[in-house]
């Protein structure tokens, strides 16, 4: 992330994401079957990757906004707009995708 970047701050950003994702994964596990297996094991990794590719994503657009030479509160809500739709798409398609292996009991 920092090669990326080239800003520790904006790396950490990035990354905070990480043990959000981790605890809404266990809550789903603990939801659903309570049971972690190798296609649980899997989805985590899958849900890692969005989560941070997500995370980019949202970084990438306030630096590309903050050089235009908006304000912070404008940077913000026109990062969150641009961004939404296609966050929103791939992590929809991706739970959908995901859900028979949520729904796993052995």
């Amino acid at each position: 992330m920092f090669y990326e970047f080239k800003n520790v701050k904006l790396a950490f950003v990035v990354l905070i994401d990480l043990p959000l994702a981790l605890i809404g994964g266990i809550l789903i596990i603990y939801f659903t079957s309570g049971i972690v297996s190798i296609a649980t094991t899997i989805s985590f990794i899958s849900l890692f990757g969005i989560a941070t590719r997500n995370g980019i994503l949202l970084v990438s657009r306030y630096e590309d906004l903050q050089k235009e030479g908006k304000t912070v509160i404008n940077l913000i809500k026109l990062g969150e707009l641009d961004r939404l739709n296609p966050i929103l798409m791939t992590a929809f398609t991706t739970g959908l995708a995901l859900i028979p292996s949520a729904l796993i009991r052995r």
